[in-house]
């Protein structure tokens, strides 16, 4: 006997078919970071935001915000990137302020005192199966452990799946990279397995952990960052 066919709704069908190649631009604002576009009509500002950013990846000690000490950008930010460190600003604008056409980044502001401190990408858009990847994030060292990371990828979670309607959205990452897989189970992320030499990354073999979150584990996977969100706020 012919198993029955079971069609997707017809709202998530002409979203699918609607949706747009390039992921949207949008800003999100929570209490420890707000999200903007890094590519807006205002080139001047882009610029602006990529010196900073540049500067404060590179390993100097900028003072301010993001402290005065040196560190080792390698280590903390571009070990597992896909490109970086990078000797001048040049290289940074070339590898990191293009942007391609299915993919959107941001920058990750500091709410507080409206600092740059990291970056984050929509990627690997699948915009007719309502797919997307969160990747090629980094945050300076000021804000590695402060919540910054979590507080981003919930209010990305919260409005692909609830305002704009996404079935499923990934986290990719080297396979070495225990921080960032550890990372992603902690997010709420199910570990789906592993792409054997999936890529070729600075003369390297990656092998590439596949993780994803689908609207329909988004209310579970909500409850739990909010409860986590809410121990930084009391803190």
């Amino acid at each position: 006997m012919e198993q029955e066919k079971n069609y997707l709704p017809d709202d998530v069908l002409q979203k699918a078919a609607s949706n747009p190649v390039k992921p949207a631009s949008f800003e999100l604002e929570g209490k420890i970071v707000k999200i903007r576009p890094f590519h807006t009509h205002d080139k001047a500002e882009t610029q602006r935001l990529g010196r900073i950013l540049y500067e404060a990846s590179s390993g100097r000690a900028l003072g301010g915000y993001y402290g005065d000490n040196e560190y080792d950008a390698e280590k903390l930010i571009w070990r597992y990137m896909l490109n970086g460190p990078y000797a001048n600003f040049d290289e940074f604008e070339q590898c990191r302020m293009i942007e391609i056409e299915i993919e959107r980044t941001f920058v990750v502001f500091d709410a507080a005192t409206d600092s740059p401190i990291g970056i984050v990408s929509l990627m690997n858009h699948s915009s007719q199966n309502l797919r997307v990847e969160i990747g090629n994030t980094w945050y300076v060292p000021a804000a590695q452990g402060k919540g910054a990371n979590r507080e981003t990828v919930y209010l990305l979670l919260r409005h692909l799946f609830e305002e704009l309607g996404y079935r499923r959205v990934e986290w990719r990452c080297d396979n070495n990279n225990i921080r960032s897989r550890k990372a992603a189970l902690s997010l709420g992320f199910t570990h789906e397995g592993v792409l054997r030499q999936h890529m070729i990354i600075k003369g390297l073999n990656r092998d590439t952990a596949v993780h994803a979150a689908l609207n329909t584990e988004w209310p579970d996977i909500k409850t739990k960052l909010e409860t986590k969100l809410s121990e930084y706020s009391s803190a």
